[in-house]
């Protein structure tokens, strides 16, 4: 009875041992049960087979961990919100080279894991080619709502404003300017869009100031009234060949006359 109570006692030790060295030996998975290999004895209770050996308890990739369950991640992979992933680093840590990648889908940038995308008003473009989260735009290394940026399409079916504060002229965006009739010059030093004319203050179709060129091959006439004489612009008067009166001979452009040869009526002539 002896003998048989000692080998009990050596038999419940060895196997305590095996346990406690059951980490570290060999193992394979049957039937979702975790054996030491060669002997297909079970490991102790609660660890994992993990890549082929016997570990304390930890989660696989995906499975869960911190949290309520407290589990460990296996090989040293990463608890990311509550789940298991690869090796990676978070934001603002290092990564490329030998350094892991980054978590979430984050980008690598200069050696460091930035945002996959920049919220309203956050940096974007630049050195770190972050792109702007949700479709806005990036202006001026900032996210901006949805814009067209100088040349681009807007108004029309999108109604898509311009970024900046640029002018939506014909459906392409251009630096500032007034439409036809807006304001122009003045303190705000804003100009006509389109190649219209800055006329007292306001926008006009394409004209030539008092001084400019006028007729010939651009045919532009005269802001404000003024006439075209000689291919210049001078203050409002009466062309030659055109009908004056002789009461006011003055109104005749440049050094004309008012002429009077009856029957015709008096034009001006030099």
């Amino acid at each position: 009875m002896k003998i048989q109570l000692l080998v009990k006692v050596v038999a419940v030790c060895v196997l305590a041992v095996s346990a406690v060295a059951s980490t570290a030996l060999p193992c394979l998975t049957i039937k979702g049960v975790c054996h030491i290999k060669d002997t297909l004895q079970a490991c102790s209770k609660g660890v994992t087979c993990v890549s082929g050996k016997c570990r304390d308890p930890c989660s696989l990739i995906g499975g869960s961990c911190g949290g309520h369950s407290g589990h460990k991640c296996c090989d040293g992979n990463k608890c990311v919100s509550g789940k298991c992933r690869p090796e990676c680093s978070p934001l603002g840590g290092c990564c490329g080279g030998s350094k892991p990648h980054c978590c979430d889908g984050n980008k690598c940038v200069s050696g460091k894991c930035r945002p996959k995308c920049s919220p309203l008003g956050g940096t974007c473009g630049g050195h770190s080619n972050v792109g702007c989260c949700g479709g806005n735009t990036c202006v001026s290394g900032k996210c901006q709502v949805p814009c067209s940026a100088l040349g681009g399409s807007c108004g029309g079916p999108s109604n898509v404003g311009c970024c900046g504060g640029n002018t939506c002229v014909s459906g392409t965006c251009q630096v500032p300017c007034a439409q036809l009739g807006g304001s122009c010059g003045g303190p705000s030093n804003v100009g006509c869009c389109g190649g219209n004319t800055c006329v007292s203050g306001t926008c006009q179709v394409p004209c030539a100031q008092l001084g400019g060129a006028c007729g010939g091959l651009t045919n532009a006439g005269c802001c404000g009234g003024n006439t075209c004489v000689s291919g210049t612009c001078q203050p409002p008067c009466t062309a030659n060949d055109n009908p004056c009166e002789l009461s006011n001979p003055g109104a005749c452009c440049s050094q004309a006359c008012c002429n009077f040869n009856p029957p015709s009526p008096p034009v001006c002539c030099f």
